[in-house]
C-alpha cells in the first residue's frame, strides 16, 4: 500500500470554514418528493412575516403523534412527519411558509370520478388547516392519476367536471410528452384551485415528484411575483403628482427673479417623500423579480407543449406575469429617474444659491472697505478740525493771559509773545490728538 494513501475514513484537511456545511447542504435541501400515482396533494402557503418558529412548531404539535416536536427539529426550514394516512411536508421560506400534504389515491382512481368525494376526505381536521399561523397567500388541490397518452389529450372540456368553466390550461409537459396539466386557475368556493396532471402509465416516482413541486413552485412564486403589482399601481398617481410637481419647481427655477431659498424649501419636502418611498418599496419589488424570475425558470422545467385547442401554463402566465413585472420596473424606473431629477434641482439651487451668498458677501467688502475709507477720511478732516479749534482756543487763552500780564505792568509786547506760542501750541495740540487717534486705533 501506499504511504502517502490516506486511510479510508480519516480526514487529511484543515479545518472547516464557519460555512462550510451550510453551502455544502444548501443544494440538498428541499428535495422534491417521491410520490407513486395516483396522489393527492393539498397545499396551503401562508405568509409567515408576522410569524416566528416557535408558533409554527407549536401548530405543528397538534398534530397526532407530534406533541414532542421541538423548535430546534425546524431549524433546517423543513420537516416531513406522517400523520395518519397522509404525509405532511412544512417548509418555511424567508417570506411564506408552505404545509403540503399528500395521500395516495386508490389505485382505480379514474379522471371521470368526481373530484370533490375524495379531495374532502384527504385531511379531515378542517380546525388544523383554518388556525394555520398567518394569512393565506395560495391554496391548491393537485390530482396526479394514470391516464390515457398525452397525445391523445385533444380538448380541455374534457376534464369540465373538474373545471366549472373548463379548464384554461391542458398543457402536454416532457419531450417526448410524458403527462398532461390541467388547470382553470380559478379559486373554487373553499378557496383553492385545483391542479390535475394525467401521465401515462410507468412514470416513475422521482418524476412524479419533481413535477408536482414544480407546479406546486410555480402557482407559489406566481402570487409571490405579484406581491409588488398593487403596491406598483398605488404609485404611478403619486409619482405623476411629484413629476408635475417638480416640473412646476423647475419652471421657477429658470425665473432671474425667484426666490431660490423658497424653492429649495418646497423641493427638500418633495425629495424626502420620494426617496422615502423608494426605501419601502425597493425590497418588494427587487423580490417580485426574483419571484418571477423562478417561475420562469420552473416553466421551462417542464418543457410544455400546447395540447390541440388549448394553451400552455407558460403562454397564460407570461400573458399577465410578464406585463405585472414590467409595470413594477417602469415605476421603479421613474422613482430612480425622478430622484435624479430632484437633485439635479437640489444641486442648481444651492449652487445658485450660493453664487449669490458670495457676491453679496465680496458687495458687503467692498461696501465696507469704501466705508472705512470714508471713516478714515473723516478722521482726517475731523482730526484737522480738532487741531485747528484747539489751537484757536488755546492761542485765545495766551492772548488773554498775556493782555492780563501786561494790564498788570509787566513791560512786554503781548503780540510778540503770543506770536511765539503759536507753533509750539499747535505743536502741541497735534501730538495729542495723534496720541488719542493711535489709541482708538490700538482698540
Amino acid at each position: 500500500m501506499n504511504s502517502h494513501t490516506a486511510a479510508p475514513g480519516k480526514r487529511h484537511l484543515p479545518e472547516d470554514d464557519a460555512l462550510r456545511a451550510v453551502l455544502h447542504n444548501e443544494v440538498l435541501l428541499r428535495p422534491p418528493p417521491r410520490m407513486g400515482l395516483p396522489v393527492h396533494l393539498l397545499c396551503v402557503v401562508v405568509r409567515n412575516t408576522d410569524v416566528d418558529l416557535q408558533a409554527e412548531c407549536a401548530h405543528l404539535a397538534l398534530l397526532p403523534g407530534q406533541k414532542d416536536l421541538d423548535v430546534s427539529m425546524l431549524q433546517t426550514q423543513q420537516l416531513r412527519v406522517q400523520v395518519g394516512p397522509c404525509t405532511l411536508r412544512w417548509e418555511r421560506h424567508t417570506e411564506f411558509t408552505r404545509y403540503t400534504l399528500m395521500r395516495a389515491l386508490p389505485p382505480a382512481t379514474l379522471i371521470n370520478d368526481v373530484p370533490q368525494q375524495y379531495v374532502s376526505q384527504l385531511f379531515p381536521d378542517d380546525a388544523w388547516l383554518e388556525n394555520i399561523p398567518g394569512t393565506t397567500l395560495a391554496a391548491m388541490h393537485l390530482v396526479m392519476l394514470w391516464g390515457e397518452p398525452p397525445h391523445a389529450v385533444t380538448r380541455a372540456t374534457a376534464y369540465g367536471h373538474w373545471f366549472a368553466e373548463g379548464a384554461a390550461v391542458a398543457a402536454l409537459m416532457g419531450a417526448p410528452p410524458h403527462s398532461c396539466v390541467v388547470t382553470d386557475l380559478v379559486l373554487q368556493p373553499d378557496g383553492f384551485e385545483r391542479l390535475l396532471v394525467v401521465a401515462t402509465p410507468g412514470m416513475s416516482e422521482p418524476r412524479a415528484g419533481r413535477i408536482a413541486q414544480r407546479l406546486l413552485d410555480i402557482e407559489t412564486y406566481r402570487i409571490m411575483a405579484l406581491r409588488g403589482l398593487p403596491a406598483a399601481q398605488q404609485l404611478m398617481p403619486q409619482i405623476t403628482e411629484m413629476e408635475t410637481e417638480l416640473a412646476g419647481l423647475s419652471g421657477q427655477l429658470r425665473g432671474i427673479l425667484a426666490n431660490n431659498q423658497e424653492l429649495l424649501d418646497q423641493i427638500t419636502p418633495l425629495a424626502a417623500r420620494l426617496e422615502r418611498s423608494i426605501a419601502e418599496h425597493r425590497a418588494l419589488f427587487d423580490a417580485s423579480r426574483a419571484y418571477a424570475a423562478i417561475v420562469t425558470q420552473r416553466l421551462s422545467e417542464l418543457r410544455e407543449k400546447a395540447a390541440p385547442e388549448t394553451r400552455t401554463l407558460s403562454e397564460l402566465l407570461d400573458r399577465r406575469l410578464a406585463p405585472a413585472i414590467a409595470t413594477i420596473t417602469a415605476v421603479e424606473k421613474r422613482m430612480v429617474d425622478l430622484s435624479v431629477r430632484i437633485s439635479h434641482a437640489t444641486a442648481l439651487l444651492q449652487t445658485r444659491i450660493q453664487a449669490i451668498g458670495e457676491a453679496q458677501n465680496r458687495h458687503a467688502i467692498a461696501t465696507l472697505h469704501s466705508t472705512q475709507l470714508l471713516v478714515r477720511r473723516l478722521q482726517r478732516t475731523v482730526a484737522g478740525l480738532t487741531i485747528a479749534a484747539a489751537t484757536y482756543c488755546i492761542v485765545s487763552l495766551l492772548w488773554q493771559a498775556a493782555q492780563a500780564l501786561k494790564s498788570g505792568g509787566l513791560a512786554f509786547d503781548p503780540q510778540l509773545w503770543v506770536g511765539a506760542l503759536i507753533p509750539l501750541a499747535l505743536g502741541g495740540v497735534w501730538w495729542m490728538v495723534r496720541r488719542v487717534n493711535q489709541a482708538l486705533d490700538t482698540d
